[in-house]
């Protein structure tokens, strides 16, 4: 689903394109394809940080959270999943908005169930 949205992002205009991934084969293809700038989140601490210092601290316009279900979890997701306190892991969504701009698009096609720990309401706000 990844490659297909930054393909996507290219064929509409998209200058500049980040993709975050841990296989090394997907993302030298989305490298040789699109011309994006991968990501290896296994060897980079922090990739919403990094985005942010690549672009002077702007952001990014839009991010596009296009996880499978289910994402790699960290030690503590895994233990709230466990438990049934979390029904999938939201860190791959802190990571599109950390990297997205002040009134930027977060679009998120990926896969989630259930509960998401520490996540605000996406309920849209009610009209007077």
């Amino acid at each position: 689903m990844g490659l297909v949205a930054a393909a996507c992002a290219r064929m509409l205009g998209a200058e500049r394109i980040f993709v975050i991934d841990h296989h090394d084969y997907r993302l030298k293809s989305a490298e040789e394809t699109l011309g994006v700038q991968p990501i290896n989140f296994d060897r980079v601490d922090d990739p919403a940080q990094y985005i942010v210092e690549q672009t002077a601290f702007r952001r990014v316009d839009a991010s596009i959270d296009a996880v499978g279900f289910e994402a790699k979890l960290s030690t503590v997701q895994t233990l709230l999943t466990s438990l049934k306190l979390e029904g999938g892991s939201g860190q791959d969504l802190r990571q599109c908005i950390a990297a997205t701009c002040r009134g930027g698009i977060v679009n998120v096609p990926g896969v989630y169930a259930g509960f998401i720990h520490g996540f605000l309401s996406t309920m849209p706000p009610t009209r007077a």
